[in-house]
Order: C-alpha cells, then sequence, then structure tokens
C-alpha cells in the first residue's frame, strides 16, 4: 500500500513476447525471424524437413517454451540461416521476492490472456474488493473475458493470513 492506503501492484515478471526488444534481438541473432501474424510469433527462417514433410513457415507466439522442437532444434531438420541454439529456448527468467504477510495482502498468478488486456492495477483493484480468493479469480476471468481476451485465460489469486 502506499502513505494513503492504497494497494499498488508489483509485477513479478514480464511475459517472453516475441517482440519484447531483448527476445527479438536473441531470436533473430540465431537465424530466425519475428513476425506478426494475428499475434508476434516467432519463425523459422525457411522451409524444414520434419516428420518426413517440408514445413514452409513455422511459428510460435512465443520466445520461449518447453516444447516446439522444430524451433528449439532447426538446424537438425535442414532449416538452413539457423545457428545452434534454438529459437526458442526454455530458460527462465527468475525474480524473488520477500513477501511481507503484514503489508502484502495477495498474490495474482495469470496466463498471458489475462494480462494483455488487464494490467496490473486494475487486478489488483478487481481482486482486493472481492470477499476471498476464489471469488476474486473468478471475478478477474470474468472482466477479461468481458474485454475480449483472445488468448487462453487462466488466473489464481493467492492469500494468507498475517500471524
Amino acid at each position: 500500500a502506499d502513505a494513503e492506503g492504497q494497494l499498488l501492484a508489483v509485477p513479478l515478471s514480464d511475459d517472453h513476447k516475441p517482440n519484447r526488444e531483448d527476445e527479438k534481438l536473441r531470436v533473430e541473432r540465431k537465424g530466425g525471424l519475428v513476425d506478426f501474424e494475428g499475434v508476434w510469433r516467432v519463425f523459422v527462417p525457411g522451409p524444414c524437413s520434419f516428420g518426413g514433410q517440408m514445413i514452409q513457415r513455422w511459428g510460435l507466439a512465443v520466445s520461449r517454451a518447453f516444447g516446439d522442437l522444430l524451433l528449439k532444434e532447426p538446424e537438425r531438420f535442414d532449416c538452413a540461416g539457423v545457428a545452434p541454439g534454438g529459437l526458442i529456448i526454455s530458460t527462465p527468467e527468475i525474480n524473488i521476492v520477500d513477501l511481507d504477510p503484514d503489508l502484502d495482502r495477495f498474490v495474482v498468478l495469470a496466463s498471458d490472456g489475462v494480462w494483455d488486456v488487464i494490467s496490473s492495477q486494475d487486478a489488483i483493484s478487481i481482486c482486493a474488493a472481492q470477499a476471498d480468493a476464489e471469488l476474486a479469480a473468478q471475478t478477474l476471468l470474468r472482466r477479461t473475458y468481458a474485454a475480449n481476451s483472445d488468448d487462453n485465460i487462466t488466473a489464481v489469486v493467492l492469500t494468507w493470513k498475517a500471524d
């Protein structure tokens, strides 16, 4: 809370979107392409041979992921112009944040479909106005849906009691 007692949102992460400047630069240095097709995506730079088929254009809407072998190891699939090491990677960015149960009321964990249309501060305001964590998460998801999110939407609100 600030000096006036207003709750302040503290973002705990930053989405790994392909158009995020540092992610775009990393992908392009490996030979990949970042382009907009409905959403920003990482693409292989040309045709690749995968599963016995030639794939002309292959992309993913995130720059970090656990799966997608073709984008993680495109050099293994006859994709010309890529450097070893993957166009997408699974290395996380980790932030360690100390929570103070006397000051911090809750944590909102949500997918990018929520954060694409609801700001962190708006999410905190929505959740703080609810009677419990379950209702807070449900209300946040309803507001996200009403804001026309075009992605998967998931949210969990974690609360605790101070001693």
